[in-house]
């Protein structure tokens, strides 16, 4: 009887959901481009990780090509001034290491850095340091901020956890784990977004979203994503030589997702079907139900999507230029 209760539980817990659709639905005009402009018209040549504000068109740019976080201030003409704010490359309390993400929240630029264990937090307006924190035992691989909350992520995790939600003082809040995930972040490294109780993870190696209740610490929802089902089959070989496991896309590996955000009721999802990681379309799902909706295709190629508000900013390719351009769009809502 305890037995049939836990089965029970578990499928009321999660909800496995499937795409009913085969081929992506696709839409017209619902993403207008309004503004773009080249990172090396500033100094930026290898601008990786970035942000923006959701009132301003204010831009925070790691660029590995300095090794420094930068802003990039609204000015006449769609012109920007540039703002240094960190202290390029080191373990010091400005300072980098390895930035891995970036997420800005209630004039809050906060930055995770990988190689340091530790996550940085940044005043917008004065541009000054507030403070940081270690993450203690917890490479914050990516990481997602609503509100007062920082939720950092890692498959590997630790004995806290696979998502740490912290305060902004740096006070861990609580630890989810999920058995789920594999510890090699090869297979489950992916992309997180968050909303007042929700935690959104897309996988980057598998045709994979999730939805985690953060209030509660639970897994809610598992969903294929519409990738998987029109491509074919992604396979990832796992070969074990005694202690050892050793893994590998095959060759026809599609990549999944490579960026994910919120807007209204809409989970927003970058799936990327190449090898260099870029692509053009953006697919919608029912942030509740996780179901796909419709996509919509850019003119543009790119490798990776900040949404903020109803503004959408796409880190571009140029091609004939071979540099990066950035784009940013206004997404209807009706």
């Amino acid at each position: 009887m305890k037995k049939r209760l836990l089965v029970l539980f578990v499928f009321l817990e999660i909800n496995f959901l499937s795409v009913a659709q085969e081929a992506r639905i696709f839409k017209e005009d619902f993403i207008i481009e309004k503004q773009s402009f080249y990172p090396s018209e500033y100094e930026l040549f290898r601008p990786v990780i970035f942000g923006m504000e959701e009132n301003r068109n204010n831009f925070f740019i790691y660029d590995y090509s300095q090794l420094n976080l930068y802003l990039l201030e609204e000015g006449a003409s769609q012109t920007f001034k540039v703002q240094t704010l960190g202290d390029g490359k080191g373990s010091g309390p400005r300072e980098f290491r390895n930035p891995s993400d970036i997420c800005i929240v209630n004039q809050k630029v906060i930055i995770s850095d990988a190689d340091l264990a530790r996550i940085s937090i940044w005043d917008a307006a004065s541009h000054q340091l507030i403070r940081s924190f270690k993450t203690k035992k917890f490479v914050p691989y990516r990481i997602a901020c609503y509100d007062d909350k920082i939720i950092a992520y890692n498959s590997s995790g630790s004995k806290e956890g696979n998502f740490l939600v912290y305060h902004l003082d740096g006070v861990l809040i609580k630890g989810i784990t999920d058995n789920t995930l594999s510890k090699d972040g090869f297979i489950d490294s992916g992309y997180i977004v968050a909303d007042s109780t929700f935690i959104y993870f897309g996988s980057e190696g598998k045709s994979e979203l999730k939805k985690y209740n953060y209030l509660t610490g639970n897994l809610v929802q598992v969903s294929n994503t519409i990738v998987g089902k029109i491509e074919n089959k992604s396979r990832i070989s796992i070969s074990k030589n005694e202690d050892e496991i050793t893994t590998k896309r095959a060759s026809d590996f599609k990549y999944q997702t490579r960026g994910i955000g919120l807007f209204e009721n809409w989970l927003i999802v970058f799936h990327s079907g190449r090898k260099d990681a870029h692509g053009s379309t953006l697919d919608f799902y029912n942030k509740v139900t996780l179901e796909y909706l419709f996509s919509e295709k850019i003119d543009h190629t790119f490798s990776s999507i900040d949404i903020k508000a109803d503004k959408l900013l796409i880190n571009s390719y140029d091609f004939e230029r071979k540099e990066r351009e950035f784009f940013v769009y206004k997404i209807k809502n009706d």
